[in-house]
């Protein structure tokens, strides 16, 4: 059985609880958020670590203003089968997405997710905002951190970008990456330039567009 259907009833249980707006683009966004481990990989058949691309934005001025940092734990390079986590640190406070892409260059919106999302009063707006004085670690040992981050096929380079936004925001709707830049500092440039091009649609003032500051940066790490 594929990982994502583990999570099939909570999924479903989470979207009746939800608001319509985050409904549809729950049903139709992939979830590596995963209740079991896979075995991990043996030692004998682990190949040689791809080498990761530099993390260096020659724009971070520009392009991470609130000066955003990405750790991948427990190390840059993982075996199938290892629990991940994501440490973020933010110099300015803001509402925080993370987003995986794959070696293949498939994007998914692993943070915030329906289980940090959800409260005993519904959909919890601020579950992702985040401040200088507090870090985040995803998951987190909290009790909505009751879940776990698994690596998962495909082996290869994978990327995690944090994307810090000044506006309330829960949900990111970005392109996958072209396979020809997988695994490569023009899948952050790639990331980056449409993450850079998003709107925010206001709920709370009725559905008014807003054009938010944006801090982003991308961390990358190997699957092995």
């Amino acid at each position: 059985m594929r990982p994502w259907l583990v999570l099939l009833t909570a999924i479903l249980e989470f979207v009746e609880a939800s608001p319509a707006w985050l409904q549809s683009d729950i049903l139709n966004r992939p979830a590596r958020v995963i209740e079991e481990a896979a075995p991990a990989a043996s030692a004998a058949v682990l190949q040689a670590p791809a080498p990761l691309p530099a993390d260096a934005d020659a724009d971070a001025k520009i392009n991470n203003s609130a000066g955003v940092t990405v750790e991948v734990l427990p190390a840059p390079y993982v075996q199938v089968g290892e629990k991940m986590a994501v440490h973020v640190s933010a110099r300015k406070a803001g509402y925080l997405v993370l987003v995986d892409v794959d070696s293949e260059g498939k994007l998914s919106q692993i943070y915030p997710n329906m289980i940090t999302l959800l409260d005993s009063k519904g959909v919890d707006a601020n579950a992702n905002f985040v401040t200088p004085e507090k870090p985040v670690t995803v998951p987190g040992d909290s009790a909505k951190g009751n879940f776990e981050f698994v690596a998962v096929p495909p082996v290869g380079v994978g990327m995690i970008v944090a994307i810090l936004s000044d506006n309330p925001l829960q949900i990111v709707d970005l392109p996958d990456v072209p396979a020809v830049l997988a695994g490569q500092s023009g899948a952050a440039d790639f990331v980056r330039e449409n993450a850079k091009s998003l709107n925010v649609v206001s709920a709370a003032e009725g559905g008014r567009i807003r054009n938010p500051k944006w801090s982003i940066t991308a961390k990358f790490y190997g699957i092995r």
